[in-house]
């Protein structure tokens, strides 16, 4: 496992527990890009018990990648030199609820494009994850990036890494 993915869930581990460290952030640089939903509960630098600078946020209902925020994945990799792209969705996701609930318009039909025929909001998460992920990876500038998807629980603090 590489060095950034073993710093955020070291980081997950303390949050989770309780016992986050204190960090300096005056020289920061971003080591990795987390694209996740713009819910008040997420917060990827409490989440992973970062410094402010460690990690390049992108938040957008439904943890979806449209095209600027496509673009701004391709800067925080191809400017800043973060090597890690995470997706990361929640437990709970109102964008992801509002879809399987038939709700239309923009956001909801991106993620429906997402999701297909997936029967429960619990199986459209991970499901909506995977899909930005793989869409995120067509990108020739993140060619080299390690692009992953997890889902953090609301209930218990855990961001657990999909496959």
């Amino acid at each position: 496992m590489d060095e950034s993915l073993t710093r955020l869930i070291d980081g997950n581990r303390r949050f989770a527990e309780g016992s986050t460290a204190a960090a300096d952030a005056a020289d920061a640089k971003p080591f990795a890009v987390v694209l996740t939903c713009a819910d008040g509960r997420v917060a990827p630098e409490i989440l992973f018990d970062q410094p402010i600078g460690s990690l390049f946020v992108v938040r957008v209902a439904g943890n979806i990648a449209g095209p600027l925020e496509l673009a701004s994945i391709e800067m925080a990799v191809g400017e800043l030199g973060a090597s890690l792209v995470i997706v990361l969705g929640h437990t709970g996701c109102k964008a992801v609820g509002g879809t399987m609930d038939g709700r239309t318009g923009l956001l909801f039909d991106d993620i429906r494009a997402h999701v297909g025929k997936v029967s429960s909001v619990e199986a459209a998460i991970p499901t909506n994850v995977k899909a930005t992920v793989d869409a995120i990876k067509q990108s020739p500038i993140l060619a080299d990036a390690d692009v992953r998807g997890a889902v953090y629980a609301v209930e218990d603090g855990r961001v657990t890494f999909l496959d």
